[in-house]
């Protein structure tokens, strides 16, 4: 047997597989280079269109005006510094604006004010209402805080009683004592949210009280409905009172 017996034209060639396997995986890895591309600008583009994020306190102001009526509002010396809106797809919208001093900015604002609205929220309010709580507690413990005492305060507002939790904590890495307040409206297919947190030696009662009775959502009709933020667990000293 000669050595021509084992050699044929039609006979695989190593060097073609090679080469065709070399040119489907370039076809494949340029396919998704351009589709992570493609998808990378769409997803830029949707959150150019759809989310803002500013710590501008002109444009802030402007969407603190689409939550709450600043001309009523007087939350004291602070003033929007910053805010966040999201749109998705009409599902879903949020704006949020922090509140700061002049000299400290969005970086230590103490107060948010905040609305959430969509289809979700309009078909259950309820369970939006758990969510802020949820993010009100998670807020808490991100910031060490160790809620002591809280109370359930109903004030009178321009939206008609509104249920506010005001509570009472202590940092756990430096022991500074912290007042909270939270509560929420629901109205105006929508629920609207106040979150203030001030060391105990910056809490002004008066002043707070001022501002809380000047709270005015926008969108909401005065006694269309309202909401509280209650502690998962209240504290044996939680109550209720009426202001």
């Amino acid at each position: 047997m000669s050595n021509d017996d084992f050699t044929h034209d039609d006979a695989p060639k190593s060097g073609g597989c090679l080469k065709w396997f070399l040119i489907i995986a370039g076809v494949g890895t340029l396919a998704a280079i351009i589709a992570a591309v493609v998808v990378g600008f769409l997803v830029k583009n949707w959150f150019d269109n759809n989310v803002e994020i500013t710590d501008d306190p002109a444009r802030a102001k402007v969407v603190a005006g689409e939550i709450v009526d600043m001309q009523a509002f007087r939350p004291a010396a602070l003033e929007p510094a910053g805010a966040f809106k999201m749109d998705l797809f009409g599902v879903f919208a949020m704006e949020v604006v922090a509140f700061g001093t002049a000299d400290g900015g969005m970086e230590q604002a103490p107060l948010f004010v905040g609305r959430m609205s969509g289809e979700g929220i309009a078909q259950d309010p309820d369970a939006a209402l758990g969510q802020v709580r949820t993010q009100v507690a998670k807020m808490q413990a991100e910031a060490e805080i160790v809620i002591k005492a809280s109370e359930t305060r109903v004030i009178d507002t321009p939206d008609g009683p509104v249920e506010f939790t005001f509570a009472e904590g202590e940092r756990a890495n430096d022991g500074v004592v912290v007042r909270q307040i939270s509560g929420a409206v629901v109205g105006g297919e929508a629920v609207s949210i106040l979150f203030l947190s001030l060391p105990e030696e910056d809490y002004d009662e008066a002043v707070v009280l001022e501002a809380l009775r000047t709270l005015d959502f926008v969108g909401v009709e005065p006694g269309e409905g309202v909401g509280t933020l209650p502690d998962e667990e209240q504290p044996a000293e939680a109550g209720s009172v009426e202001i």
